[in-house]
């Protein structure tokens, strides 16, 4: 699904800096010689409204990518981490 909000790479790009690499100093490094292979949609969210009762939590990325941070700050998911390290590091 979808949050019924449009949405580009760029913003997407800050949002997560903004989270999560502000103590890195991140940033966008544009390349407008490489194609961008990702393009945007909007998808109208009236069909699962009206057949589910699906209305998004989140219809802004920032807000979404901070809840984000916040369950994985929490624990819960320290052992799916921990385990995905593992897996990436026994296939290099």
């Amino acid at each position: 699904m979808t949050s019924g909000t449009e949405l580009d790479l760029e913003e997407q790009a800050k949002a997560v800096i903004k989270v999560f690499g502000s103590d890195q100093n991140s940033k966008i490094v544009y390349r407008p010689e490489k194609e961008n292979h990702t393009p945007s949609f909007l998808f109208n969210m009236e069909k699962a409204k009206n057949d589910f009762g699906f209305v998004p939590q989140y219809t802004n990325y920032y807000d979404m990518m901070q809840d984000y941070k916040k369950e994985l700050e929490s624990g819960k998911w320290d052992v799916l981490i921990k385990s995905g390290t593992k897996e990436q590091t026994n296939t290099q």
